[in-house]
């Protein structure tokens, strides 16, 4: 899954600051392309990782503080990080970390500075944003 700005709460808006981020994002264009991205790099994921994409009830915090978007498996989400970032940007939770057999995966290493699953990671966020890139 992955994670872009929005999902305010009243409560989200108490300074100037938090409002102007609020409102960059209304009127920019960042919030759009920053979903196509997300949703390039989720299937990426899937494709290169074998991850099923965590549907909008799979997750407490996806039902209490996220919104989902039209894109399987991304999410809005009022964190710090999807707010400052001014330009399209992908958060991605690529692995389901608290999955036994992912957590063997993740502790297995090739050599003392390599491991397979971490490679299999950034290779598939690789491919997710050149193929975004490339869909331009």
């Amino acid at each position: 899954m992955a994670f872009v700005g929005g999902a305010f709460m009243r409560s989200d808006l108490p300074s100037r600051e938090k409002r102007f981020e609020f409102l960059r994002l209304l009127v920019s264009d960042d919030l759009e392309k920053s979903i196509a991205l997300s949703s390039s790099v989720v299937k990426s994921f899937e494709k290169i990782l074998d991850v099923k994409t965590a549907g909008p009830k799979d997750a407490t915090y996806l039902i209490q503080g996220c919104l989902p978007t039209l894109q399987e498996g991304v999410y809005c989400r009022n964190l710090q990080l999807t707010r400052y970032i001014h330009s399209p940007l992908v958060y991605g939770e690529s692995l389901y970390q608290d999955n036994i057999d992912e957590c063997k995966l993740l502790n297995m290493e090739s050599d003392k500075t390599k491991n397979a699953r971490i490679q299999q990671v950034a290779e598939a966020y690789f491919q997710g944003i050149l193929n975004y890139v490339l869909s331009k």
